[in-house]
C-alpha cells in the first residue's frame, strides 16, 4: 500500500497493524520523522549508545529526567511564550531544554537516523499536548486553553506493529508513487488553497533545526518556509492531479477529496473514470473552520478498480 501524503501516519499505522507493507512519503520533515517512528519502527528504540553516553539505565528514566521542570531561555521561549501566547513560559522551558539536548545529542554522533527521528517525533507530539492552539500553528489562542496550562511531559511516540516491513519517503507525491507497483494507493491531496508548510512551520522547525526572525502574530518564519504545494494553488491543482494519477501503478486507488475542492469533483470523476470503473462513497463529516458554527462538508472516497488495459489504450 502506497500513502504518499502520509502526515503523521496515522493511515499508514493502522495499515501495518493491519499486515500491509506501506510505502509512505510526505514534504515536510516532521510528518517523515512521524512516520519513521510509527512505520519503519516496530519497537521502541533502546538509545543504547545514548544512554551509555548520558549514565542513563533505561529509556524510561531518559525521558523521565527529560520531563522535569527546566527554566531555561532560547529561540523558542522568546518567540512562542515571551512574546506570543502559543505555550506557557515553564511548558516553553522545558520543551526548549527538551529541543536543545536532542540536537546535541545528534551532532555528538549518539542517534542513529531511526533514534532521530522517534525524538523529535515525540518531542513534537508532547509539545502539541500543551501548546495554546485550536489544531495548528498558524495562530495562538487569546486565552490559555486547558491543555495549555498542563505541565509539559516528554513521552515516547508508540511505534505500530506489523507483519511486514514498512518505508517513510521525504519527498513529493509524484515521485513516491513512482517506486513501485502496489496493490492498494491511497491518495489524500490538498483540496484547498490552506498552505500546510506554514499551518505547522513550528513542528517543521523543531526537527530541521530552524531559528531565523520569525515575523507576525503566527510567528511565521521570515525565510525558508518552502514552497506551497501545487495542489494547493488554484491554477496549479488539476496539472498537479494529472501529473499524479499518470505515476500511479496499483490494482486499487483510492481517491479522498471534498465538495467544493480546487478540482471539481466532476473533472475528478471523469479523469478517475480513464483508468476503471468508479465507486463513490459519501462521508458527511465536520470540515475545519475558525468559527464556532458546526461547519460540515461533503467529503468524498472515489474508488477505482484499475483496469491496465484502459490505461495501455491511452
Amino acid at each position: 500500500m502506497c500513502d504518499p501524503f502520509g502526515g503523521i501516519g496515522v493511515l499508514g499505522a493502522y495499515l501495518k497493524h493491519r499486515g500491509y507493507a506501506v510505502t509512505s512519503g510526505d514534504l515536510l520533515t516532521f510528518a517523515h520523522y512521524f512516520q519513521i517512528a510509527r512505520l519503519e519502527l516496530s519497537r521502541s528504540p533502546n538509545l543504547h549508545k545514548l544512554r551509555i553516553e548520558l549514565g542513563v539505565g533505561s529509556v524510561h528514566e531518559l525521558f523521565s529526567q527529560m520531563s522535569l521542570p527546566r527554566h531555561t531561555g532560547g529561540w523558542l521561549v522568546d518567540n512562542y511564550a515571551v512574546r506570543r501566547k502559543f505555550f506557557t513560559l515553564a511548558n516553553a522551558g522545558m520543551i526548549q531544554a527538551c529541543w536543545d539536548a536532542i540536537a546535541q545529542w545528534n551532532r555528538n554522533g549518539w542517534l542513529t537516523r531511526r533514534q532521530r527521528a522517534f525524538m523529535y517525533a515525540s518531542l513534537v507530539a508532547s509539545m502539541d499536548r500543551v501548546a495554546n492552539t485550536a489544531g495548528t500553528y498558524y495562530a495562538h489562542l487569546k486565552r490559555w486553553d486547558r491543555k495549555a496550562v498542563t505541565q509539559f511531559q516528554l513521552r515516547p511516540v508508540i511505534p505500530t506493529q506489523g507483519s511486514q516491513r514498512c518505508k517513510s519517503v521525504l519527498g513529493n507525491a509524484e515521485d513516491i508513487v513512482s517506486q513501485g507497483s502496489f496493490d492498494v494507493v491511497y491518495l489524500d491531496p490538498p483540496y484547498t488553497a490552506r498552505p500546510y508548510n506554514r499551518y505547522y512551520h513550528l513542528p517543521e522547525s523543531i526537527v530541521v533545526g530552524r531559528t531565523g526572525p520569525v515575523l507576525g502574530a503566527a510567528g511565521l518564519p521570515a525565510t525558508g518556509v518552502g514552497v506551497d504545494s501545487d495542489f494547493s494553488r488554484a491554477r496549479t491543482a488539476l496539472r498537479a492531479t494529472e501529473k499524479l494519477l499518470a505515476k500511479v501503478d496499483c490494482r486499487l486507488l483510492v481517491f479522498h477529496y471534498a465538495h467544493g475542492g480546487l478540482v471539481p469533483l466532476r473533472t475528478l470523476r471523469s479523469l478517475l473514470g480513464e483508468l476503471g470503473k468508479v465507486q463513490e462513497h459519501r462521508l458527511n463529516v465536520r470540515a475545519y473552520a475558525t468559527s464556532r458554527s458546526d461547519h460540515r462538508t461533503a467529503q468524498v472516497l472515489l474508488n477505482v478498480r484499475v483496469d491496465h488495459s484502459r490505461r495501455l489504450r491511452r
